[in-house]
């Protein structure tokens, strides 16, 4: 008599949903970031000479562009907006935006700052600050008295005791939110915030050329575009700024006054060509 195989049960057993991915697969968003880094690497060894430059086009690979250097700068008109913006609409986050935009500092360093940090003087207001992502030392960053007294106004309203934190009420997204309502409002929002802040107001759509996008970040280039145009020495910005080299510094340079930036050069060379003679 022949025996037959007793089938095996399958109660209690998950089904299996979902056929097995191979190992090897890769999506397609992958190949494309795999294909742009080759791309880079080819078009650097091509600038080197080590490299044919047809070699970029047979493999199907695309050259690596590199953009010019990015330093967002507000007008006059449109820091004057933004700033209104966010007092229509969040007036108790003012103080955090002046530091933001005065002094600085990054969304971090502002947050994190205590009332013992903060020097209230009788002409100027000095904060410390500290880079929390690099590791250099601790700086003293001058305030104006207007901002100042906004930022004592603070400190009496919430009673904020000498180790409270400056802005311990307030957290990171209502002030990144708070942000990106203000930089559309003067039309400087990425390309989606743009797009439907158009189809609000019915007006055209931008297109992505024409988006020039303000993130918080920025606000620390603009405080030494500012200190910049105002004619403060490189070095003092650097200081200001916590940066462990002054040729970081040195892209701000551009919007100094020609005049005081250029002349102690042009007096040397001239001084060089008497000596000469």
């Amino acid at each position: 008599m022949a025996v037959v195989p007793k089938a095996k049960s399958t109660v209690g057993r998950p089904k299996r949903r979902f056929a097995k991915v191979s190992r090897n697969a890769r999506s397609a968003a992958t190949k494309n970031r795999n294909r742009a880094s080759l791309g880079g690497l080819a078009t650097r060894l091509v600038q080197r000479g080590l490299l044919a430059k047809h070699f970029i086009k047979d493999g199907g690979l695309k050259p690596f562009i590199e953009a010019p250097s990015r330093l967002p700068d507000l007008t006059a008109e449109e820091r004057a907006a933004y700033l209104a913006d966010i007092e229509a609409r969040t007036p108790e986050f003012l103080p955090v935006f002046h530091l933001l935009m005065n002094t600085g500092a990054d969304l971090g360093e502002v947050l994190s700052r205590r009332v013992r940090d903060v020097s209230f003087g009788d002409r100027l207001t000095r904060i410390d600050y500290r880079r929390t992502k690099t590791d250099t030392d601790p700086r003293q960053v001058p305030l104006h008295p207007d901002y100042a007294r906004l930022l004592r106004d603070h400190v009496t309203r919430y009673r904020l005791k000498l180790n409270d934190r400056l802005f311990g009420m307030f957290s990171s997204g209502q002030i990144s939110d708070s942000h990106e309502r203000a930089r559309t409002a003067i039309g400087r929002g990425t390309f989606r915030e743009m797009t439907m802040a158009a189809k609000r107001n019915d007006t055209p759509a931008p297109s992505p050329d024409d988006v020039d996008v303000l993130r918080i970040k920025d606000l620390r280039h603009v405080s030494a575009i500012t200190w910049a145009r105002a004619g403060v020495r490189l070095e003092r910005i650097s200081d200001w700024l916590g940066h462990a080299d002054i040729r970081m510094t040195r892209i701000y340079a551009r919007f100094m006054p020609t005049d005081e930036y250029d002349a102690p050069f042009i007096d040397r060379a001239r001084d060089a060509v008497k000596l000469v003679r």
